[in-house]
């Protein structure tokens, strides 16, 4: 005869499933709630996201912040739909036994063309930000863009562990 026999093994695993529901449970409904902070429920509302925090703007500036915003953010979607519609032209082209090479390079230049225009874009929304702040959040604005545009940041790699 086993040590348990399987009846009792079976009420003692149903137990223990259903003492690990119990205690998740009620780590769950006692857990503390998240604290109050800009932007939560509960908490004041944040003036139009991170740009216009970073730059202290008051309410007046996140509004016109939101207006540019909203106004780049539709161009440059259009434009992004443009150059994701011109690489699947580009591809059609080439996927052919014997391409059309005047025709690609028609594809090529319009999708250069559509990449200055997106450049343009930015350059312009840009200039647009720099109008609506003060003189003291212009460097903000200078250290926010310089660091968006830089070269990613280097990711730092441990020592490989190496035993001498």
């Amino acid at each position: 005869m086993s040590y348990f026999n399987t009846n009792y093994k079976n009420w003692i695993i149903g137990f223990l499933i259903l003492l690990n529901i119990g205690t998740l449970s009620f780590m769950w409904i006692m857990r503390p709630p998240p604290p109050d902070g800009p932007g939560r429920r509960g908490g004041p509302p944040l003036p139009q996201g991170f740009l216009a925090k970073e730059l202290g703007f008051d309410n007046q500036q996140a509004a016109e912040l939101k207006s540019l915003m909203d106004d780049y953010f539709q161009q440059s979607r259009k434009i992004h739909s443009q150059i994701r519609q011109n690489k699947k032209d580009i591809f059609k082209l080439i996927q052919v036994d014997i391409p059309d090479s005047v025709a690609i390079q028609e594809m090529i230049q319009e999708k250069s063309r559509l990449h200055s225009e997106e450049e343009n874009l930015f350059v312009d929304h840009y200039q647009a930000i720099r109008k609506i702040c003060r003189d003291d959040q212009i460097e903000n604005l200078n250290r926010v863009f310089g660091k968006a545009m830089g070269p990613p940041p280097l990711r730092r790699r441990p020592p490989p562990n190496r035993r001498d």
